[in-house]
C-alpha cells in the first residue's frame, strides 16, 4: 500500500510520524511533510524499489543504515529508516530532518537572470561547506548523485546542507541500459560512471567539479552538441570535451580556486584531488575563510537573492515545469489525430488521380489539409487545451478538439443541417481518468443525448465548432 496524508509511520525511537502534505517527488519515490509528537517537522522519503534485484535491494538497505552514522552540520541528518518489511506492500521510506530553505539550484536561477556572479569570498565559503560535509558523507558512503538540487538552503542556521546521498542508484536503476549502467544526473556524472565503472569517492570529487564550475560560472564546463541530450552525447562531452577555460567567464578567480576546480574536472580519476579533506585544506588556505562564524555570514549572503521567498520560488519553479510538462503531453496527444488525419490523406493520395491532399502542420495544436490543385475548401483540425473539467465517470477533460470544413456547407433547413452525411465539423475530447494522470483517450461527441435533435439516439457527429459548444 502507498503511504498518504494523514497515514501515521514508525519513527525514531518507536515515535509515530504524523504524514502531512506531498511536498514533492523525483526518481527515487515522494517526500511527504511530516510531524513527530513534540510537533518537531521532518521529511519524509519513500523509496521505489521495483528496479532493483535482491542484491541491489540488499546493497541500498546497507547504504540506508550507513546514512544514519553520517552526522555533520552540512548534511541532512537521517533520522529512521524503514526497510519496508514491517508492513506488507508498504515501501521503504527514510525519516529526515526538514530542511525549508530552498536548494542551491534556486540560488543559481536567482544569479542567472539577470547574470548576477557570486563574489569570490562567498563561492570560497559555499564550497567550504559542501567539502566539509562531503568529508562526512564519504566517510561512510558514495554520493553519486552530487548537483545544486541536492544541496539543500538552511535558513536557521545558514547553511548548506547535503542531502540525497546515495539514493542516484536507486534513481537511476528502472533507466539505465545495457550500455550505461552508471548513477547519477548526466550534466554532472564522471566520465567513467558511464561505463559502469565501481562507485569512487572521485566520481564525487568530478560531480562536485561540475557544480563547483557552475555556481563560479552560472554555466556548465561541457555541453553536448546542441540539441542532443542523450547519455552517448553526455558522455562524449565529459569524456572528450576539455572544460571551457573558468577565468574567460571569471578572471576574477583566484588562481588557487582555478586549478582546485579544474583538478577537480580531470576525465583521469587517478589525477582529481585524493580527498575530500584535501579540497579542504586547499580551500581554507585563504584566512577569512578558515573562520567558521565568517563561513555562515557568506553563505548568508550569498543566499540573500533569493532567502525573502525560497518557498515561493521553489513552487513557482515547480508550478512552471508542471506547466511546461502538461503543455508538452498534451501537444503529443494531440499528434495522434493529426496522425488519423494525415494517414486518410496518405490512402486518398494513393488512389487519387484528381488532386492530391497536403497536410500542413500550422503549430503544435492546429492543422489544416487543402486538395491540390482544385481545392476550394480546407479542413481545420485544432486542438484547445483547457484546465481540467470534471466529466463525473466519463473522466476529466483536458483538451478540446475540433476538425471544421472551410467555408461551412450552407444547409437548406434546419433538419438538413444535422441530417446531412457531409457536414461542417465534429468535435473531440481529451480525457484522463484521474488528476494525476499524463495520458488519455480521445472520444468524438456525438448527438445522441442531445435536445436540439429532439432524438434520444442520433449517430451523426457534431457540426458545431469548439467556440459554438457552450
Amino acid at each position: 500500500m502507498d503511504i498518504r496524508p494523514g497515514d501515521a509511520l514508525d519513527g525514531p525511537n518507536g515515535q509515530l510520524i504524523s504524514i502531512g502534505a506531498l511536498l514533492g517527488h523525483g526518481g527515487f519515490g515522494q517526500v511527504f511533510d511530516g510531524r513527530l509528537p513534540d510537533s518537531t517537522r521532518v521529511a519524509v522519503k519513500t523509496l521505489l524499489t521495483a528496479g532493483l534485484n535482491a542484491a541491489e535491494l540488499r546493497g541500498l538497505q546497507n547504504e540506508a543504515q550507513c546514512g544514519l552514522k553520517v552526522i555533520h552540520p552540512n548534511v541532512v541528518r537521517i533520522l529512521h529508516v524503514d526497510d519496508g518489511t514491517k508492513v506488507a506492500g508498504r515501501p521503504p521510506y527514510l525519516v529526515m530532518e526538514h530542511v525549508d530553505g530552498g536548494d542551491l539550484r534556486a540560488m543559481l536561477d536567482a544569479r542567472g537572470n539577470p547574470v548576477v556572479p557570486f563574489p569570490v569570498e562567498e563561492l570560497r565559503a559555499m564550497f567550504l561547506q559542501i567539502a566539509e560535509g562531503m568529508v562526512a558523507v564519504s566517510a561512510e558512503l558514495v554520493h553519486r548523485d552530487l548537483k545544486p538540487e541536492n544541496v539543500l538552503v538552511d535558513l536557521v542556521g545558514m547553511r548548506l546542507k547535503i542531502a540525497d546521498f546515495g539514493l542516484a542508484k536507486l534513481a537511476g536503476a528502472a533507466t539505465r541500459s545495457e550500455t550505461f549502467k552508471g548513477w547519477g544526473t548526466l550534466p554532472y556524472q564522471a566520465p567513467e560512471a558511464f561505463d559502469g565503472r565501481p562507485n569512487t569517492p572521485a566520481m564525487d570529487v568530478y560531480s562536485a567539479g561540475v557544480m563547483f564550475y557552475e555556481v563560479a560560472t552560472l554555466m556548465l564546463p561541457v555541453m553536448p552538441p546542441a540539441g542532443n541530450n542523450s547519455p552517448i552525447a553526455w558522455r562524449r562531452a565529459h569524456l572528450l570535451s576539455a572544460p571551457q577555460d573558468i577565468r574567460a567567464a571569471r578572471p576574477d578567480l583566484p588562481i588557487d580556486l582555478v586549478q582546485l576546480i579544474m583538478q577537480m574536472l580531470d576525465k583521469n580519476p587517478e589525477q582529481r584531488p585524493g580527498s575530500w579533506s584535501g579540497i579542504v585544506s586547499r580551500l581554507k588556505t585563504n584566512p577569512a575563510a578558515a573562520a567558521g562564524p565568517d563561513v555562515s555570514d557568506l553563505v548568508q549572503k550569498a543566499a540573500t537573492s533569493f532567502i525573502q521567498s525560497p518557498a515561493a520560488a521553489t513552487r513557482e519553479r515547480e508550478e512552471r515545469e508542471k506547466r511546461e510538462e502538461r503543455a508538452a503531453l498534451l501537444e503529443q496527444a494531440f499528434a495522434q489525430p493529426i496522425n488519423v488525419v494525415r494517414a486518410l490523406a496518405d490512402a486518398f493520395n494513393e488512389n487519387s488521380h484528381v488532386a492530391t491532399l497536403v497536410l500542413r502542420i500550422v503549430d503544435p495544436l492546429s492543422a489544416e489539409v487543402q486538395a491540390v490543385p482544385i481545392g476550394n475548401h480546407r479542413l481545420d483540425v485544432g486542438g484547445n487545451p483547457i484546465e481540467d473539467f470534471d466529466l463525473g465517470h466519463a473522466g476529466i477533460l483536458r483538451l478540446l478538439g475540433s476538425v471544421t470544413l472551410v467555408p461551412q456547407p450552407e444547409p437548406v433547413n434546419e433538419r438538413a443541417h444535422f441530417d446531412q452525411e457531409s457536414f461542417g465539423g465534429f468535435n473531440l475530447f481529451y480525457v484522463v481518468r484521474r488528476p494525476d494522470e499524463s495520458f488519455g483517450t480521445w472520444t468524438q461527441i456525438r448527438f445522441e443525448h442531445s435536445p436540439l435533435t429532439g432524438k434520444m439516439s442520433y449517430p451523426h457527429w457534431f457540426a458545431l465548432s469548439v467556440g459554438e459548444l457552450p
